[in-house]
């Protein structure tokens, strides 16, 4: 299990590095690792704990299934606004999305 601050720096570097993924003269491996080295500096200067310590390949799977998780969220969130009357503004503190 990854601590919260693990899984927010883990879409944060992968939003900071999102150029280098758009960009067709590098590689996405490449780009993986710039992302597994700033994550790991945090690991090592203690930002994360070392519990938090993973694989370039642990960490794009983790990506990958909290981006899963957030697209059924915002299905969840989109037929709760267009077919049950929730507010766009109430939408985040009335729709829970089963983990």
């Amino acid at each position: 299990t990854l601590t919260e601050m693990a899984i927010i720096t883990i879409v944060e570097l992968r939003l900071k590095y999102q150029s280098k993924f758009d960009n067709s003269s590098d590689k996405n491996s490449a780009a993986w690792e710039h992302i597994h080295d700033d994550y790991m500096k945090k690991v090592s200067d203690h930002t994360l704990a070392e519990s938090d310590s993973l694989t370039s390949a642990q960490l794009q799977r983790r990506l990958g299934l909290e981006y899963g998780e957030y697209k059924l969220w915002c299905a969840v969130a989109n037929r709760a606004v267009n077919l049950s009357g929730v507010s766009a503004d109430d939408v985040e503190e009335q729709v829970r999305a089963c983990r």
